[in-house]
């Protein structure tokens, strides 16, 4: 979750940053939070796509990002964005955090996962990791060090991930 607005209702705006190809699809969604707090719940609130980007699938040199808004009565934190300045760096040890295939509760890689290159390909901006992730992981999160979200999942194979840089 990247951010919970107050609603001026009792009630919360949460938007969720995910990727296109996930988002855009014809559908009435629902949304799952996974709590670590009280004995581990999930709690489902129906959303709606409130932002689309480009679909990959569809369009050349498309960013692939989407936000994702529900209401809650709960205002979840969410993560937390870098400084205008931030730049990823090569060799720096980062963490994937998804639900492969939309299936919960969320959960990381098993295994050291590092930048191995920042707009290796040619497109949106994009950050390149020395591990693949699991099917189905699209829109999963990519968090450095210090806890900054730093990108979404959009692709794999069977020697990296590419995530789409959160600029």
């Amino acid at each position: 979750i990247s951010k919970c607005i107050p609603d001026g209702n009792g009630m919360y705006d949460c938007f969720v940053i995910t990727n296109v190809h996930v988002a855009d699809v014809p559908r009435i969604y629902k949304f799952t939070v996974f709590t670590f707090r009280n004995n581990r719940k999930y709690h489902e609130y129906p959303a709606e796509v409130s932002f689309l980007g480009k679909n990959p699938l569809k369009e050349k040199d498309a960013e692939d990002l989407a936000v994702i808004k529900f209401k809650s009565p709960i205002p979840y934190s969410g993560f937390v964005l870098p400084p205008a300045d931030y730049q990823p760096k090569v060799g720096s040890r980062v963490n994937q955090i998804g639900c492969p295939g939309g299936v919960p509760p969320p959960r990381t890689l098993d295994r050291p996962c590092y930048i191995i290159a920042v707009n290796k390909y040619l497109g949106p901006d994009t950050i390149t990791c020395n591990v693949p992730t699991e099917k189905g992981r699209s829109g999963g999160g990519l968090f450095d060090e210090s806890g900054y979200y730093i990108g979404t999942c959009s692709t794999t194979n069977d020697k990296e991930s590419i995530f789409t840089s959160y600029k």
